[in-house]
């Protein structure tokens, strides 16, 4: 009997140590502006937080139950349930986290310091510390109403060539564009591409008067500063410009930063959270 008595303790034990509780080993935030029609249904200018861990240990089997965002200067937090989380894999690494964490209603952001948990079925929790701020935004809150983007996209040259005017110190890493009308043409995604170097259009893209262009700039230190523009109109084309070669002006001194070739997929999954 004791023998047997025994064997079941070792046999809990095992299983036991078997299962590792989730657990984050890390977080990347990135902050969201969305101009005003930059998406469907965004029928205004505004600002979200996004959040995404790298969880270890037993995630399988839909093990987790929630995670939860707080604050920490305010307290004020959101609870996102298991089935509300969204994932996605890059690099052979999984992603699980929410896209739009909003406060008063995606017109502003709380700054500073977030703690992010996650609780598993049994009760086990993981946490992990990080810091959200915008350069010259010091005051521990930024209001989306009032906030002039400091970006511009525009056609050029008989809609060969797409130019982004950046006013004042403004900058940005990449930019990466869909065409709207046209999702398929880079093969379902987005097309990056690099700061400095010219977007021109190959007469194949077929672009017209009703051609349409969503433009996402990486920008901040860590490109987790992300403006996502008012979708960009063709215009009408002379025949004039039908013919055109496209020069070359980099001894233009007037010129603004443009861009050019790579793709990246963006993967974002609208749900729901609950607030506090």
């Amino acid at each position: 009997m004791k023998k047997i008595l025994f064997s079941i303790v070792i046999l809990i034990f095992l299983i036991s140590c078997g299962t590792d509780p989730p657990y984050i080993t890390s977080v990347i935030h990135s902050v969201l502006i969305y101009q005003q029609n930059s998406v469907q249904n965004m029928l205004s200018d505004n600002v979200y937080l996004s959040i995404f861990c790298v969880i270890a240990g037993d995630i399988e089997d839909n093990n987790l139950r929630d995670m939860k965002i707080t604050h920490l200067a305010t307290e004020y937090s959101w609870t996102i349930e298991e089935k509300n989380l969204s994932t996605y894999n890059y690099h052979d690494t999984v992603y699980t986290g929410f896209p739009f964490i909003e406060y008063e209603d995606g017109k502003s952001l709380l700054l500073g310091d977030y703690l992010i948990e996650i609780t598993d079925k049994q009760d086990n929790l993981s946490d992990f510390v990080i810091d959200v701020n915008i350069p010259a935004k010091k005051e521990g809150i930024f209001h989306i109403d009032g906030y002039i983007v400091p970006y511009k996209a525009s056609f050029i040259r008989g809609n060969k060539e797409l130019q982004i005017e950046c006013k004042g110190n403004a900058a940005y890493s990449s930019a990466e564009i869909i065409f709207l009308n046209n999702q398929g043409l880079f093969a379902g995604g987005r097309r990056k591409y690099d700061s400095g170097e010219k977007i021109l259009f190959d007469p194949s893209y077929g672009i017209n008067a009703n051609s349409r262009l969503s433009v996402r700039l990486n920008t901040g230190a860590d490109d987790n500063i992300i403006y996502y523009l008012t979708p960009v109109t063709a215009a009408a084309v002379s025949e004039s410009y039908e013919n055109d070669e496209i020069e070359d002006e980099t001894d233009d001194a007037t010129s603004d930063i443009i861009t050019k070739t790579k793709g990246i997929f963006d993967r974002i999954k609208d749900g729901i959270f609950k607030k506090k």
